[in-house]
């Protein structure tokens, strides 16, 4: 369950963090309450300061997502649906809006603090997607040559 959990950890929460900072570093204000998220002149660059910041959101929602308790659920729900011997395409029907929901919900959540951009709580829905996929399939999700396993 820690190898799934921390496949969650690396495609959802890792993932959304890089998009943060990618779109941080061409002029995306991917965070801010005040003048609000979305474009301000494009530059270039990115600030050790705002990389900071976004390590720091990245390190809130891991430790949200724990005490929340909605990632380890979904990953529960697959351990019992697998116990079940139910099929994985039933399983991945009930996984992948399960999952999408608790990522939509965490990432409300730790991003209200941060004032997250809209376009960042969907694009983790959106990651949470192939990982759900990874989970639910007994033979994982296979990328190019690799084959991404959560259990």
């Amino acid at each position: 369950m820690l190898r799934t959990y921390l496949l969650y950890v690396v495609m959802v929460i890792a993932g959304t963090s890089l998009l943060m900072l990618a779109a941080d570093a061409i002029g995306f204000l991917s965070y801010s309450d005040r003048p609000g998220a979305g474009w301000h002149g494009l530059h270039i660059q990115v600030s050790m300061a705002d990389a900071e910041f976004i390590f720091s959101f990245a390190l809130f929602a891991v430790a949200m997502s724990v005490l929340s308790c909605a990632v380890p659920a979904v990953v529960l729900l697959v351990v019992i649906l697998r116990r079940l011997s139910i099929r994985g395409t039933i399983i991945a029907s009930v996984v992948v809006p399960s999952a999408a929901i608790s990522t939509l919900w965490l990432f409300a959540a730790a991003g209200w603090y941060v004032a997250i951009g809209q376009a960042f709580m969907f694009a983790a829905v959106t990651l949470s997607v192939p990982f759900s996929l990874a989970v639910s399939s007994p033979n994982g999700l296979r990328v190019w040559k690799f084959r991404v396993r959560a259990f």
